[in-house]
C-alpha cells in the first residue's frame, strides 16, 4: 500500500523551511512505496515553476479576527487535498495551520513541524495592550484546531521542543516527537579548503532573510571592527526581507558599502559558501540554524552567538565559536581575530565541522520521517 503524504506551505520563497520542505518532498517521492505532494497557496515559488518541482499552487486566504474569530477562504485547497486522499497532512508555518484550522476534520493524520518555535502559540502577557487580543486569538484558535484533529508536533531542535513544552497544554506532550532537520550534504561537499592567514582579505558570508532576528545590522558592526583593527574584511550578504534595504543603508552610511555584498535570494548558495573563508551568525533568535549545517558541511567553520538551537550546532572551540548572546560587536570581532589567526586550529575545526555536518543528511531524516509517519497510522 502506497503511503500518501499531503504537505501544506504557505509559499515556496527562498527560506529555510521552504527548502526544507522542498527537500523533504522530493525525496519522499524516491521512495516507491511513498506519494508526496506539496500545496502551497500565496503566489511565490522562487525555486522554479510547480510543473519542474511536482508541487501544485492553489489559492487561499485567512484573516483572525478578534470578534468574528477564523475566516478563510479555502475551498479550492481543501478540496483538492480531499480528491489526493493521504493518509498524512504535514503542516509548515504558522499560516498552513490557520489554513488548516478552516477545513472540516479530515480521516488524515495531522503533523506540524514547528519551524520557527511558532510564537503565536505563547500566552499573551499584557493584558492592557491592543497585541494581547490578538496573541490571544492566535493561540485559542491553534489550540481549539490542535485539540479537533489530535495533532502530533516534529520540534526541529531540543530548544523548539522545550518550548513547545512550555506552550502547550500537558496532554499535548506526548504527541511532541524531535526531528531537527537535515540538508542534502553532497550538494555543499567541499573539503578541501585552504588556510587563511593573517594578512590576507577575510572573507565572510551570512545567510538568511532579513528580519529582526537574524541582526544582520550586528554584522556590519562586526565588519567595521574588524577594518578598525586591520584585517581587510569582506561580508557578504545572502537573502532578502524587509529589513535589507536598511542594512544597506547602515552600510553606506559606515563606509563600508565597497566591503559588503548584497546577493539577494540566489539560488546556488553552495557557491558562495566555497568562497567563504568563515560563516558569521548574529541572530539572537534560532531554533535550528539550518544555514549552519549548510556551512559546516561546506568546510566552514562558524562563530556564532549563544541563541536558541545554536549551541545544539556549534561547540565553542571544536566546530566554530559559540558567543554569548549579549557580546558586543567589539568582541566578536575580537574572537574572529583571535580564531582566525590560529591555523592548526583552524584545520581542526573545520575537520570536525565537516565530520558534525554528516550526521545530518537527507537520507537519514527521511527514514525517520517515514518511520514517524507509520507509527501514527491506525492499526
Amino acid at each position: 500500500m502506497t503511503l500518501k503524504v499531503a504537505h501544506i506551505i504557505p509559499q515556496l520563497s527562498q527560506g529555510g523551511a521552504e527548502q526544507l520542505t522542498l527537500n523533504i518532498h522530493h525525496a519522499l517521492n524516491q521512495n516507491p512505496n511513498v506519494q508526496s505532494k506539496l500545496f502551497y497557496f500565496q503566489p511565490v515559488a522562487d525555486y522554479g515553476p510547480p510543473e519542474l518541482l511536482g508541487t501544485q499552487f492553489l489559492p487561499a486566504q485567512v484573516q483572525l479576527r478578534l470578534f468574528s474569530g477564523l475566516q478563510g477562504q479555502v475551498e479550492e485547497l481543501e478540496a483538492a487535498i480531499r480528491a489526493y486522499s493521504p493518509q498524512v497532512v504535514h503542516c509548515h508555518l504558522y499560516e498552513s495551520e490557520l489554513v488548516r484550522a478552516c477545513f472540516k476534520p479530515g480521516p488524515w493524520v495531522h503533523i506540524s513541524t514547528v519551524h520557527d518555535n511558532m510564537r503565536q502559540l505563547s500566552p499573551p502577557s499584557s493584558f492592557l495592550k491592543k497585541p494581547y487580543w490578538i496573541q490571544r486569538a492566535s493561540r485559542t484558535t491553534l489550540l481549539r484546531a490542535f485539540r479537533q484533529t489530535r495533532n502530533h508536533f516534529l520540534a526541529i531542535s531540543e530548544d523548539t521542543r522545550n518550548y513547545l513544552h512550555q506552550v502547550l497544554p500537558a496532554d499535548m506532550h506526548p504527541r511532541i516527537a524531535l526531528l531537527k532537520n537535515a540538508v542534502p550534504l553532497n550538494r555543499f561537499a567541499f573539503p578541501e579548503r585552504p588556510d587563511w592567514q593573517p594578512g590576507q582579505t577575510l572573507h565572510l558570508i551570512n545567510v538568511g532573510s532579513f528580519v529582526a532576528k537574524k541582526n544582520q545590522a550586528m554584522a556590519l558592526d562586526v565588519l567595521q571592527e574588524l577594518v578598525k583593527v586591520g584585517i581587510d574584511t569582506r561580508l557578504t550578504f545572502a537573502g532578502d526581507g524587509p529589513l535589507k534595504s536598511q542594512v544597506q543603508q547602515q552600510a553606506e552610511a559606515k563606509g563600508l558599502q565597497n566591503r559588503c555584498s548584497f546577493l539577494g535570494n540566489v539560488q546556488n548558495i553552495e557557491a558562495h559558501y566555497r568562497h567563504a573563508d568563515l560563516y558569521l551568525h548574529t541572530a539572537w533568535e534560532e531554533p535550528f540554524g539550518l544555514v549552519l549545517v549548510e556551512a559546516m558541511a561546506s568546510g566552514l567553520s562558524v562563530v556564532a552567538l549563544n541563541a536558541g538551537g545554536n549551541r545544539e550546532l556549534i561547540q565553542d572551540g571544536i566546530n566554530g565559536r559559540l558567543l554569548p548572546q549579549q557580546a558586543s560587536p567589539s568582541e566578536v570581532a575580537l574572537s574572529i581575530q583571535t580564531w582566525m589567526s590560529q591555523a592548526s586550529a583552524q584545520r581542526h575545526a573545520r575537520k570536525n565541522a565537516l565530520e558534525f555536518s554528516a550526521g545530518f543528511g537527507m537520507p537519514a531524516y527521511v527514514d525517520a520521517l517515514l518511520n514517524h509517519y507509520t507509527q501514527l497510522q491506525p492499526a
